[in-house]
């Protein structure tokens, strides 16, 4: 077995053996076992207060592989424009179904145009090996016109992590 010296003036020294997670043993859960994402830099509008898609590129789907398993999502809604009393609601649904919302993102006693972001971070447990599409919405609150992507960049994004449970 070579020697593997440490100087406190030039670091470690002589040939490091490789390293393998093959012999690990107990450590099932918490591994990160795919990732999938879209991602939308056009601006999108509305003044309806149904929710609708910020665009099919957010709409992501994902197969687990084991129904023990979770997803970790990360849904970044950048560019929120709202002016005066708009308020703006948030969302996102897998297989149809409402996992995440955020409502009235306006700014209480603000006036005039505001532009704010909203970064979600939650983890789900579709128990399902099912294919599941996920998608990122908004709506108005109150039929007033809001936006998503005011200044179109950085782009809107959904991140999903297959996490093994």
């Amino acid at each position: 077995m070579a020697i593997i010296k440490l100087n406190a003036t030039t670091g470690l020294t002589g040939a490091l053996p490789a390293v393998s997670g093959a012999n690990l043993t107990g450590v099932s859960a918490g591994k990160v076992l795919q990732v999938q994402s879209g991602n939308h830099s056009s601006q999108a509008t509305t003044t309806s207060t149904s929710f609708q898609d910020v665009s099919t590129n957010t709409n992501v789907s994902l197969t687990c592989s084991a129904t023990s398993s979770k997803v970790l999502i990360i849904a970044r809604f950048h560019e929120l424009y709202l002016n005066g009393s708009h308020n703006l609601k948030l969302r996102v649904t897998a297989g149809g179904t409402q996992i995440m919302r955020f409502d009235a993102a306006a700014l209480t006693g603000a006036s005039g145009e505001k532009v704010i972001g909203e970064t979600n971070v939650f983890v789900y447990s579709p128990n399902s090996t099912n294919a599941i599409e996920y998608k990122m919405q908004f709506a108005s609150a109150n039929s007033q016109e809001v936006r998503v992507n005011q200044h179109s960049n950085p782009a809107v994004s959904l991140v999903l992590m297959e996490i093994a449970g």
